[in-house]
């Protein structure tokens, strides 16, 4: 949608050094009770990222595994010129879309999922009736088993997993470096 990333900074923070185990019975959204035995936590509670795309435009994307709040919106937010979008997973069927325009009916309108989208009603015929993750898994699986029985190249492929492991490299980096620095494609 914006293009490529050309360089970043970012940075990363562990604010809870040790937390309950898990126990048998829990899921990578289990929290554990705070009388549950402790181990040290090996990963980053934060990380954030400032970007430069290669079309001057800016990105800033963040993460956290342990803020208290939203459960799992892996949201995103696009702000443009003439308009911005806004998706969360936890709303899964819902499209904010706002469209700069003059006037008193200004603000973003909801765009809901539907029949009228592909493979929408394979699943939920009908306007706004939601479809749920495991649709959509199976969707992209379709997606995939028709590349393979036709030939065409299935996208998200490996280029585009070495992209996002080329971003995430030069976020690394800058950890380290704790100064801006270029994406480097690993694939040449």
């Amino acid at each position: 949608m914006v293009g490529d990333i050309a360089e970043v900074t970012g940075m990363k923070n562990n604010t809870i050094t040790h937390r309950p185990l898990p126990t048998g019975a829990a899921s990578h959204y289990g929290r554990g009770k705070a009388t549950d035995p402790k181990g040290e936590v090996e990963n980053e509670d934060f990380a954030s990222m400032l970007c430069t795309f290669n079309n001057g435009a800016t990105g800033t994307f963040e993460t956290s595994r342990s803020m208290v709040g939203p459960e799992s919106q892996n949201a995103f937010e696009v702000y443009g010129t003439e308009g911005a979008l806004s998706w969360n997973l936890e709303k899964l069927n819902e499209l904010q879309f706002y469209k700069r325009e003059d006037g008193v009916n200004t603000g973003y309108k909801t765009i809901y999922g539907g029949d009228r989208f592909p493979f929408h009603g394979a699943f939920a015929p009908g306007m706004a009736n939601a479809i749920g993750f495991e649709d959509l898994v199976a969707i992209e699986d379709l997606n995939f088993m028709n590349c393979l029985t036709t030939g065409e190249r299935y996208s998200p492929g490996f280029k585009e997993a070495v992209d996002v492991v080329s971003v995430q490299q030069a976020l690394i980096n800058s950890w380290s470096s704790r100064k801006w620095e270029p994406v480097v494609d690993l694939a040449k």
